[in-house]
């Protein structure tokens, strides 16, 4: 597994494939995991850009920091 070069964190889905389209359409390998559950299985694709939805824009932000700091571990 390969850690990617760009790794970004997003609160849903939509700005995870919004900050994704620039590094795509340059031609950079990107990958986008649609959750927590599914980073792993990202980062074995071996992307050059790798963004995580944590989908917490609706939840309470004690569990937006813990979703955050899992995927930053995982991505670390």
């Amino acid at each position: 597994m390969t850690a990617p070069q760009i790794a970004l964190i997003s609160d849903d889905l939509t700005d995870a494939l919004d900050s994704a389209a620039p590094f795509a359409r340059t031609g950079c390998r990107t990958v986008v995991a649609t959750g927590l559950a599914s980073l792993d299985r990202a980062l074995r694709a071996g992307a050059d850009v790798l963004p995580v939805s944590l989908d917490s824009r609706e939840g309470s932000v004690s569990e937006a920091v813990e979703r955050a700091r899992l995927a930053a571990m995982q991505l670390a």
